[in-house]
């Protein structure tokens, strides 16, 4: 920590720059602040050195073994109404969870670390919407 704190305000900017952590001010102690987490979280310098394509990395994300791209989720208009969703238990939920290689009965006892509620307890889950489409038109954006 205290080698964050000797260095320069435009020091500190670099070192978060080279790792692509975005920057929304220039108080030393916010910077020394997300230097400390950006190392704690071990984030690497892009060893290219170049930004990704964003655009690129989706499309290759959404992208089906048969070579057909899916459509972004944030092009599809949705609705907060959840009256046509089927009643879910959560004994739904877990059925369909221990269905992953990834789940086991002892990390579901342990929900309150998963991944999924940690950022919906942080505030990164704004609002819940249902999309429906026709699984026939092969999701025609």
């Amino acid at each position: 920590m205290s080698r964050f704190l000797s260095l320069s305000v435009v020091n500190l900017q670099n070192y978060l720059r080279e790792r692509s952590v975005t920057l929304s001010g220039s108080r030393k102690e916010d910077l020394v602040r997300l230097c400390i987490n950006a190392e704690e979280l071990n984030i690497e310098i892009d060893p290219d050195g170049l930004s990704e394509n964003s655009a690129s990395i989706i499309t290759t994300k959404l992208t089906t073994d048969d070579g057909f791209v899916l459509c972004s989720p944030q092009h599809l208009a949705g609705t907060a109404n959840m009256s046509g969703l089927p009643e879910i238990s959560i004994f739904d939920i877990y059925n369909y969870l221990m269905s992953y290689e990834k789940f086991t009965h002892a990390s579901l006892r342990k929900y309150h670390k998963l991944e999924g509620y940690c950022m919906f307890k942080d505030g990164y889950v704004k609002q819940l919407e249902t999309v429906s489409f026709d699984i026939n038109s092969k999701y025609n954006c």
